[in-house]
């Protein structure tokens, strides 16, 4: 993902696609759901 979002900042515009875009979406989204379960323990 960092690559990707490397080259779509730094090259050409239109290098991630919609579906890799959600999939990171996603994942971010599981990542902070993971992190606040532990900040709450």
């Amino acid at each position: 993902m960092r690559r990707k979002r490397n080259s779509s900042v730094y090259d050409t515009a239109g290098t991630i696609t919609d579906s890799e875009a959600e999939f990171a979406l996603e994942q971010a989204e599981i990542l902070v759901r993971k992190i606040e379960a532990c900040i709450i323990l």
